[in-house]
């Protein structure tokens, strides 16, 4: 054998084991990081909802539905809506809720197993949840 031949022999043996071993590379990796989540009342999140039923008789009644920005000081909701029984309702009409502020809208002769749907979105904020009216 031919230096030249030993020497491409060589060349292709250590380019197979190269292909074969790889780079040593990271593939994946493993962190623990710790993560704590609060569960609240839906009158104490993030964007806040009350109800107030009244006037309940043969399954419907009259639903008040108070939603409130409780976000940080820079978070603002420029469009707020609250769907129920297929009634949609925007309660930004008059302008963003603004961090602290709330708006009010009352709903009238909801059956008691209707949902409310209500959504908020603003600066770098998008939430939507259903919860059931309360009788």
């Amino acid at each position: 054998m031919t230096r030249w031949r030993m020497g491409l022999v060589l060349v292709a043996a250590v380019v197979a084991v190269t292909l074969v071993v790889g780079t040593s590379g990271y593939t994946a990796a493993n962190t623990d990081r710790g993560v704590r989540v609060a569960v609240v009342d839906d009158d104490a999140a993030y964007v806040g909802v009350e109800q107030t039923a009244t006037d309940t008789a043969n399954g419907t009644t009259n639903l008040t539905v108070a939603v409130t920005n409780q976000f940080p000081t820079s978070t603002v909701l420029g469009t707020v809506t609250v769907t129920v029984d297929g009634r949609t309702v925007a309660l930004t009409q008059d302008g963003p809720l603004g961090p602290g502020k709330r708006a009010v809208r009352t709903f009238q002769g909801l059956p008691c197993d209707a949902t409310i749907t209500v959504g908020a979105s603003g600066t770098d904020v998008d939430v939507q949840f259903s919860r059931p009216v309360d009788c």
